[in-house]
C-alpha cells in the first residue's frame, strides 16, 4: 500500500495539442481506466466488470459512449479532469450520463 497520496493538476497556461488523434486516444484510455478502478472496488470474488465502448457517427459529430456495469467513479478524479481538458483542446466534450455509469465523448466534425 502506498498510504495517502495527494495529486493536484495545475495548468499554468493554455495547453496546445498537436496530434488530435493521440489526444483522443489518451482521453478515452483515461476514462476507461477510471471506470475500471471504480469497478474494482467490489469485494465480491465472482464479480466481473464489463466496460463497453460504442461509436456512432452522425450528422456533424462522432459520439462515443463508454458504459460500465461497475460503480460510478468518485467526484472529481484527476483522469476525468485531464480527459475533459484534452477534449476541450480538440473540440470535443466529455459528459456523464444522468443514468448509468460511464461517459459520453462527443467530437464535432467541424472541429
Amino acid at each position: 500500500a502506498l498510504g495517502r497520496v495527494a495529486v493536484s493538476f495545475n495548468k499554468p497556461h493554455r495547453i496546445q495539442v498537436r496530434n488530435r488523434g493521440t489526444a483522443l486516444e489518451c482521453l478515452i484510455a483515461g476514462l476507461i481506466v477510471e471506470l475500471a478502478r471504480a469497478g474494482s472496488e467490489t469485494r465480491d470474488p465472482i464479480y466481473q466488470q464489463q466496460i463497453d465502448v460504442f461509436a456512432d457517427v452522425g450528422r456533424g459529430a462522432i459520439v462515443l459512449e463508454i458504459d460500465s456495469n461497475g460503480r460510478r467513479p468518485s467526484a472529481g478524479p484527476w483522469r476525468v479532469a485531464l480527459a475533459r481538458e484534452l477534449a476541450a483542446r480538440i473540440g470535443a466534450s466529455v459528459t456523464s450520463p444522468a443514468a448509468g455509469t460511464g461517459f459520453i465523448v462527443r467530437l464535432d466534425s467541424s472541429s
